[in-house]
């Protein structure tokens, strides 16, 4: 190919861009691209309300606020922080994944200041470790409180426990004197059954078996409700 191929080539090239007024791979094109995404994704997008937003090493982050609300009654979501991971933007706070989601939104909210962004990443998984035993502590409270028999997982405890109250919303709701006997007593029978299909367990069950056995468990608790508040006319 010659050079006066090469220049015309180029010359139309440059036309091109400059009549479609498109300046890609710069930073106010990905923070407007950034911008777009969100408020297409958002519930109203004109009420978006913008705070700084900055682009670093082709990341963009920042912080908006979005009215949610309905009817016309304004109900604003305060500061959200967001970061782009591969030009896709995700809103991140204290229980984003530290390494995924804070990493990258420090480097770029802080230019690249890489002891910043180890100070952060160490603040942010010092915090969810504390949320997270407080968790498990509350979860430990609820199961003693309640005398039901623990797996030894706090995830399948969590998951026990959500089928509880799951099964407990299917209980009568009324005041009537007769109903909240009821919903007391179908509460003692999911306890018993539960308890009952988990002390079938030998005592010296592994962890493990505990896990799988509460699955079972619950299943049995949940029958042995169902078939307590069809006796009691419910069902």
């Amino acid at each position: 190919m010659t050079n006066a191929r090469l220049i015309t080539l180029a010359a139309i090239a440059a036309t091109t861009l400059a009549g479609c007024n498109y300046v890609p791979f710069t930073p106010e094109k990905r923070i407007a691209d950034a911008k777009a995404k969100i408020e297409i994704a958002a519930k109203n997008p004109t009420t978006i309300k913008w705070g700084e937003v900055k682009e670093h090493a082709g990341t963009v982050c920042g912080v908006f606020n979005e009215d949610i609300g309905y009817s016309g009654s304004p109900e604003w979501t305060g500061a959200q922080h967001f970061v782009t991971v591969e030009g896709q933007p995700y809103v991140v706070d204290q229980y984003s994944d530290c390494e995924k989601g804070i990493a990258p939104f420090s480097r770029c909210d802080t230019g690249g200041d890489e002891a910043k962004v180890k100070a952060d990443v160490e603040s942010c998984k010092a915090f969810q470790a504390t949320a997270q035993q407080e968790l498990v502590d509350q979860m430990d409270e609820f199961f003693k409180s309640s005398g039901l028999v623990q797996s030894g997982s706090f995830d399948r405890d969590a998951k026990t426990w959500d089928e509880r109250q799951k099964q407990s919303e299917k209980s009568p709701q009324g005041m009537d004197r007769k109903e909240l006997s009821d919903r007391v007593d179908a509460w003692k029978v999911w306890d018993r059954a539960y308890n009952a299909s988990m002390r079938k367990l030998p005592a010296n069950s592994t962890r493990d078996q505990k896990i799988a056995a509460a699955a079972g468990a619950v299943v049995e608790a949940n029958a042995a409700t169902e078939a307590f508040l069809t006796q009691q006319g419910y069902r």
